[in-house]
């Protein structure tokens, strides 16, 4: 099989257009990791962010209550409030009938 001049100049642009669009992808390729690494945490930031991670849990750990627990105490709590509500004073709309005298 034999190519005329023709043939090898358009096989020639085509090799050019597929190694300039390779040369494009990897540039940009390239581009997106330098980014990504300028953009990335220091290690010193990163063992700060994970001094602050390991406080934040060591508090929860330190407040943590069983559920059963939670259960205990939001049941004193609303018997409290029961508590308070049974000692309040009147409501205004029983204001006449609670500031009879007692002789009537």
């Amino acid at each position: 099989m034999e190519f005329d001049a023709g043939t090898w100049w358009l096989i020639g642009i085509l090799l050019t257009f597929l190694i300039g669009a390779l040369g494009w992808m990897v540039k940009r390729s390239l581009d997106k990791i330098e980014r990504k690494l300028d953009s990335a945490a220091t290690k010193a930031e990163l063992e700060k962010e994970v001094g602050e991670c390991k406080q934040q849990i060591s508090e929860i750990q330190h407040t943590y209550t069983t559920r059963s627990q939670h259960q205990q105490d939001w049941t004193e709590c609303h018997n409290d409030i029961k508590a308070c509500l049974l000692y309040t004073s009147p409501s205004p709309r029983d204001g006449l009938l609670s500031r009879m005298p007692s002789s009537a």
